[in-house]
């Protein structure tokens, strides 16, 4: 999910901080008129998270999202935020849940890998060892995991997005700190 921060509206609230660096894109880039905007980042998430997946995260979320990383554009003056959501939610009710979303289109489809708990025979998925050899894989392909996989042409496969390693090697690196970073070594 990629959500934009609604910028505060410069009449209520005075100049907000990105004014300075904003100012060569000013002439392209109207103030808000309509809106009070996001006072906080955790106010964009919850909006994306429900606008885009229809995720309400006080009563969808398994705990609090985890905020792992901030990169900033230097050109462009852009802030990228990367969170970790985990929803205790299955994959069968937030794929209903993301088809009515209001903005569900701006996701297109959705991938779903799973890397815990059991697989459709019965074996145990070893969390870590699962997350290593996926991020190992020169191409993602969506395969099985894919949702809606009802659509029979769709399919999401080609090289990883240079950022796609480093989202998932700060989630392994999170919830496995002991084991990840040996069997990514190892890989």
């Amino acid at each position: 999910m990629s959500e934009q921060m609604w910028a505060p509206d410069r009449i209520v609230d005075g100049e907000p901080w990105w004014t300075e660096g904003a100012k060569p894109f000013m002439h392209v880039v109207r103030p808000a008129e309509t809106r009070t905007g996001d006072m906080h980042l955790e106010e964009t998430l919850s909006r994306g998270l429900s606008e885009e997946f229809g995720i309400d995260v006080q009563k969808d979320l398994h705990h609090e999202p985890l905020l792992m990383l901030a990169a900033i554009e230097e050109d462009m003056y852009v802030v990228t935020f990367v969170y970790v959501v985990t929803a205790s939610l299955s994959l069968e009710t937030l794929y209903r849940k993301w088809d009515t979303a209001v903005d569900r289109d701006e996701i297109a489809l959705l991938a779903a890998y799973q890397l815990t708990g059991e697989n459709l025979v019965g074996e145990q998925l070893v969390g870590p060892e699962r997350l290593a050899t996926l991020m190992a894989s020169d191409h993602f392909d969506a395969g099985p995991h894919l949702l809606p996989s009802a659509l029979e042409k769709a399919q999401i496969s080609g090289p990883w997005h240079p950022t796609s390693r480093l989202r998932m090697y700060a989630l392994g690196m999170h919830l496995w700190p002991t084991d990840f970073p040996r069997l990514v070594e190892r890989r």
